[in-house]
C-alpha cells in the first residue's frame, strides 16, 4: 500500500512463476486526480475482492510519505472504516507495521522489468522518504547517511547478479551543496517552474509540453535562479485564461520553460555520463521515479547510446509505490528472487478487472446508444479516417498515468483541425499541449527518428519526425519537430488489429492516441466512468471489449 500526498493506492503481487500484479488506484475511484492522503476506497475495492483474514499479517506491506499514524489515527472513523470493510490488517496505525523507504519501493517496482543481470538503477523524484526513515527502514547496503534530517532527492542503486546495493544518495542538502546546482534538486526547478506558470507544482508535464515550443530568450542559469526566487504572481488553471494570454506573456512561460527543461535535462544527462564511466562494463540504466516522465530528457539518453540498454516503467511515478512496497516485501521474505521472476504480459494492465459483458454494458448504456458486436474493423478505420474520434475501453486499465491502448480516445492525426476539435470538445486542454500517437511498432523507423531497436512501449520518448514525414504529421507536430510516441507490437493484439486496420484504409498505420479523460480528471476507470463521458462529451462511438457502441440520436453532447 502507498500513503502519500499524491497518487495513492493498493496493490497485490503474486510471486511464481511470473509476477502477477493488481494494482488499484484511488483517483480512479475518488475521480480526483493525483488523490492522496490514505487509499480507503482502493482498500474497500480490494476488500471486496480478497479475504483479507485469511493472509498472514507478514505479508502485508506500505510504504508512507509524509503521512504518520498519529495523523492517521486523528481521522474521524478511520478505525470503524477499515473494521466495517474487513481490512484492519491494512491499517498502519495498528496492524501494519511492515514498511519500506519510497526510493526502494520505486527500486523495486523497476526490477523485474529488468532481465540483464548487470544494471545500473537511478530513482530520482521531487521527494522521498526522511534519512532517518531510509536509515530505519532500508532493505538493501547502502553508503553512510549524514544528513539525517533531510529527504532522498535521487537514489542510485547497482545490480550485479544477485546482488543489489545503494551506492549514493543525494538528499536536498547534498545537491544544495552542488556548485552551479539550482537551489536544492534538478527536479525542484521544473516543480518551481510550474507553479509559477500554472499556480501548482504538479503541472510538470505541462512545462513540458510548453518547453517543446520555440524559445526567443530563454533566461540564463543566474536569471532562472533570481525568476525561480519571485513570489506566484497570478494563478493561472483553466484553458480559457491561458489561451487568452498575450503574446509576449505566452513567450515569458515558454521561455522559462525551455530554460527549466535545458537545465534539468543537463543535470541528468551529466549524471549519467559520469556513471558510465564509472562502470564502463554496465552497459544496462534504468530509470525510474516521476523524473523519469520527462519524454525529451529520455530522448536524448536514447541517442547518446552510453548504454545498450535503457529501461523505463510504465508507472514510474507514485502510482508504482503500492507494487515495489509489495515487492520489497516479498524480497525481504525471500519469495520474490531477482533475475528469476519478471512481470507477466498483462504488464502495464493491470487494473482491477471489471465486468464488461453486454448484459452490463447494457444496463449503463441501453438509453444512451445502440449497442453490437463489433465485427467490422476496417469500418472503425473508416470512422476515423474521415474525423471521428473513437473511445476505447478494453479489459483492466493500463498502471500508471498514460493511457497504452485500454482507456484510450484515438483519432487520426492526418485529419484537418483534429487538435483544435480534441481541445476544445473533448478534452479541454490549452492550445499548445501536445498529443501523442500509436504506431505499429514495424512502421515507427518509417516516421520517426529511432535507432534500430529501440521502441516506447509506455509513450515515453518524443523522437524527432522525420523530414519527409512532417508535412503528413503537422497537424499535432511539436515546433520542436518532436511527437510523443507508443510503439504498439503484437501484446496489443486489439490496438495492433485497429492500426493496420488503418493503414490499409489511409495508408498510415498511425494514430492519435491520448487518455480517456477531461483535463484536470482521472483516466476513465469503470462502466459508471464511462457513460458519463460518452454522455458529457461529443464522442458518437465506443468501443467496450468488442462492442461497438453508436450514440442515439439526440443524445449527443451540443459543446
Amino acid at each position: 500500500m502507498n500513503i502519500g500526498l499524491h497518487d495513492v493506492g493498493v496493490a497485490t503481487v503474486e510471486v511464481a512463476p511470473e509476477i502477477k500484479v493488481q494494482l488499484i488506484e484511488e483517483e480512479r475511484l475518488t475521480r480526483i486526480k493525483n488523490k492522496g492522503g490514505f487509499p480507503y476506497l482502493a482498500v474497500q475495492e480490494l476488500s471486496s475482492r480478497l479475504e483479507l483474514d485469511s493472509i498472514p499479517q507478514e505479508q502485508f506491506s506500505l510504504s508512507s510519505l509524509s503521512y504518520t499514524t498519529e495523523r492517521i489515527q486523528e481521522r474521524p472513523f478511520h478505525a470503524e472504516y477499515l473494521e466495517s470493510n474487513k481490512a484492519v490488517r491494512l491499517d498502519p496505525s495498528r496492524e501494519l507495521r511492515t514498511e519500506f523507504s519510497h526510493h526502494e519501493c520505486h527500486l523495486f517496482s523497476m526490477l523485474p522489468l529488468i532481465p540483464e543481470r548487470h544494471a545500473l538503477i537511478v530513482v530520482a523524484d521531487g521527494c522521498g522518504s526522511r534519512m532517518e526513515t531510509v536509515r530505519k527502514l532500508h532493505v538493501l547496503p547502502h553508503p553512510p547517511l549524514h544528513d539525517l534530517n533531510g529527504h532522498e532527492n535521487i537514489s542510485i542503486y547497482l545490480k550485479k547478479g544477485e546482488h543489489l546495493e545503494c551506492l549514493k544518495k543525494f538528499t536536498h542538502k547534498d545537491l544544495g551543496d552542488v556548485p552551479g546546482l539550482l537551489f536544492n534538486s534538478p527536479s525542484y526547478v521544473y516543480e518551481r517552474t510550474s507553479t509559477l506558470i500554472f499556480g501548482d507544482n504538479k503541472y510538470a508535464g505541462k512545462v513540458m509540453g510548453l518547453a517543446s515550443l520555440r524559445p526567443q530568450q530563454p533566461p540564463t542559469s543566474a536569471e532562472l535562479r533570481e525568476i525561480l526566487q519571485k513570489p506566484l504572481t497570478k494563478k493561472i488553471v483553466s484553458k480559457a485564461e491561458f489561451d487568452a494570454l498575450p503574446a509576449a506573456e505566452l513567450q515569458w512561460r515558454v521561455d522559462l520553460s525551455h530554460a527549466a527543461q535545458a537545465y534539468f535535462q543537463q543535470y541528468f544527462l551529466e549524471l549519467f555520463a559520469e556513471l558510465k564511466r564509472q562502470f564502463p562494463a554496465v552497459s544496462t540504466l534504468a530509470f525510474v521515479g516521476g523524473c523519469a516522465l520527462n519524454c525529451p530528457l529520455n530522448t536524448s539518453v536514447m541517442h547518446k547510446k552510453w548504454f545498450k540498454h535503457f529501461i523505463l516503467s510504465p508507472f514510474p511515478n507514485d502510482e508504482g509505490i503500492a507494487i515495489g512496497a509489495a515487492l520489497a516485501n516479498a524480497y525481504k521474505l525471500g519469495r520474490y528472487k531477482i533475475n528469476r521472476h519478471f512481470y507477466g504480459k498483462d504488464i502495464p494492465f493491470i487494473g482491477a478487472p471489471r465486468d464488461f459483458s453486454m448484459a452490463n454494458v447494457e444496463r449503463h448504456f441501453s438509453k444512451l446508444a445502440s449497442i453490437e458486436v463489433l465485427k467490422d474493423v476496417p469500418s472503425l478505420a473508416r470512422l476515423l479516417a474521415r474525423g471521428e474520434v473513437i473511445a476505447w475501453i478494453e479489459g483492466r486499465s493500463e498502471a500508471g498515468p498514460r493511457a497504452l491502448g485500454h482507456r484510450s480516445l484515438l483519432a487520426s492525426p492526418f485529419k484537418k483541425g483534429i487538435k483544435k476539435k480534441l481541445n476544445d470538445n473533448f478534452k479541454f486542454r490549452e492550445a499548445f499541449r501536445p498529443y501523442g500517437v500509436s504506431v505499429l511498432r514495424a512502421d515507427a523507423r518509417t516516421y520517426f527518428e529511432l535507432p534500430k531497436g529501440v521502441e516506447s512501449p509506455y509513450m515515453s520518448l518524443t523522437p524527432a519526425v522525420k523530414p519527409s514525414e512532417k508535412k503528413g504529421f503537422r497537424e499535432i507536430l511539436q515546433p520542436d519537430g518532436s511527437i510523443r510516441i507508443q510503439t504498439v507490437g503484437p501484446a496489443h493484439k486489439s490496438l495492433t488489429k485497429l492500426l493496420r486496420a488503418f493503414k490499409k484504409e489511409s495508408g498510415h498505420g498511425v494514430l492519435i492516441h491520448t487518455s480517456l479523460n477531461v483535463m484536470n480528471e482521472p483516466i476513465v476507470e469503470t462502466l459508471v466512468d464511462a457513460a458519463k463521458f460518452f454522455t458529457q462529451s461529443p464522442v458518437k462511438y465506443m468501443v467496450i471489449n468488442g462492442l461497438l457502441l453508436t450514440k442515439l440520436p439526440g443524445r449527443k453532447n451540443k459543446s
